[in-house]
């Protein structure tokens, strides 16, 4: 029957058309309500979708993120191991590097120091040349006074020299005292007589030590001295004694100034051996300083490479201490998610969770994304054929199908959308609600009479 009164080709009568045309305006009210609730409705969706979009991308990078800092910081030492760890690297580093600076200052002094002491030894050796030079010009003058000396002695060297003047001396001493008995009237001639002693002493005189007296006696006078001593008279000899004691002391003299050439000599020869053995000395300790001042060398490079290596260090342990962090903060903003924390409580991991709750975020956006415009669009349908409804509610056409349909229509359209906003959890939409209330009151009030539809 309403098949029937629906697609009959024309219009013989309404039940209530004052009511109709009522309704038909009333319900061009509601679709203008409609339009604007779907325009609304489609923004915010819109919106929604979008903000549930940016939720879903939010939750995505979170997971990969936790997925991936997982995966980074899986098998290695923790931020508070590796910060141990570069602590105590750190420190022994420092440590050698402060004996390395120490042993370098003291290598730098210790090479300076023989620096200057070589300086210093350079000018020891030309003070010694020039002592040396000096020593040798007076050896040398020395030697021509020793020459004059032992040629005027007869010997070969001062020691014998001085011996023999000394002998004589001794035997001039020998013979004076007969020459003072002799002048004081005092000799008897007897065998204990002074004088008798004295001219023994003379007769057992050495052939060489008589040669050295007449030494001291020039050639004129030796006829009447060999007289005087054949007669006993030795008053000659005093002269000849100073003359021997004079020259004693030159010689003695000479002696002392040959001893301390010799000294000089010596010490030269000591001073020479010295300056080489310090040399010596100081060329070891120069090699030394230097093999300890390569030793430093290479020493500062692998120093210089610890400490690039401890920089990289420091710098890995900043990020790893970041990572960690931001690690950290991610699963606990993952498990801030209701749905993840109950997964993970019953066992499934934090990034196992979060990859079923992005599938069931993705499926239940979705759903509730088309489900909306849907509703939407219904709504909107619903209005467009309220709109269609009224020229044939005001009989400006006589088309049963265009009075009836589109209120059937708009009740349905209307019906559905309030249908799928209470589905998807959006509550009941009051006014896809009461357009379908009134388009229902519309329908009713539309249909034709029963025998008119019979």
């Amino acid at each position: 029957m309403l098949k029937q009164a629906i697609f009959s080709d024309k219009i013989k009568s309404m039940k209530h058309p004052v009511l109709t045309k009522v309704f038909a305006i009333v319900l061009a009210v509601f679709a203008v309500v409609l339009l604007g609730a779907s325009a609304i409705g489609i923004k915010e969706t819109i919106e929604d979708h979008e903000d549930n979009l940016y939720t879903l991308d939010l939750l995505k990078l979170r997971v990969e993120t936790y997925s991936e800092l997982s995966e980074k910081l899986a098998g290695k030492k923790t931020y508070a191991e590796l910060s141990a760890q570069y602590d105590n690297l750190t420190a022994e580093h420092e440590k050698a590097s402060a004996k390395h600076r120490t042993d370098l200052a003291i290598n730098t002094a210790t090479r300076a120091g023989l620096k200057e002491a070589r300086e210093q030894l350079v000018n020891a050796s030309g003070m010694l040349l020039e002592a040396e030079k000096q020593l040798k010009e007076k050896a040398a003058m020395l030697d021509e006074q020793k020459k004059m000396a032992l040629e005027a002695a007869g010997a070969e060297n001062l020691d014998g020299a001085i011996e023999q003047i000394e002998g004589a001396i001794q035997v001039l001493d020998g013979l004076l005292p007969t020459q003072e008995y002799q002048a004081n009237g005092q000799g008897s001639g007897e065998p204990g007589d002074p004088i008798q002693a004295s001219a023994s002493a003379y007769e057992g005189l050495p052939p060489e030590m008589m040669q050295l007296l007449l030494k001291f006696i020039p050639k004129e006078q030796l006829p009447e001295v060999m007289q005087q001593m054949s007669s006993g008279d030795f008053s000659f000899l005093a002269p000849i004694k100073i003359q021997l004691e004079s020259s004693l002391a030159g010689l003695r003299e000479l002696k002392k100034y040959d001893d301390l050439m010799s000294q000089g000599s010596a010490g030269i020869g000591q001073g020479w051996a010295g300056i080489n053995d310090a040399v010596y000395m100081i060329n070891q300790k120069e090699d030394e300083m230097n093999d300890k001042y390569n030793e430093l060398g290479e020493e500062k490079e692998k120093l210089l490479t610890e400490a690039e290596e401890l920089k990289i260090m420091q710098s890995d342990l900043i990020q790893l201490k970041s990572d960690e962090k931001h690690l950290s903060s991610t699963e606990t903003l993952l498990l801030a998610n209701d749905d993840i924390k109950q997964a993970n409580k019953t066992g499934t991991g934090i990034y196992e969770a979060g990859k079923a709750e992005i599938d069931n975020l993705e499926k239940s956006f979705h759903k509730e994304y088309v489900s909306r415009l849907t509703m939407w669009g219904l709504a909107i349908a619903a209005a467009i054929c309220a709109f269609i409804g009224i020229p044939a509610a005001f009989e400006k056409t006589k088309s049963r199908v265009m009075l009836i349909l589109p209120v059937v229509l708009y009740t349905l359209f209307s019906a559905l959308a309030c249908f799928i906003a209470y589905n998807i959890g959006r509550g009941v939409s009051y006014s896809t609600l009461f357009a379908a209330i009134f388009g229902l009151i519309q329908l009713i009030v539309t249909l034709p009479k029963g025998k008119d539809a019979a």
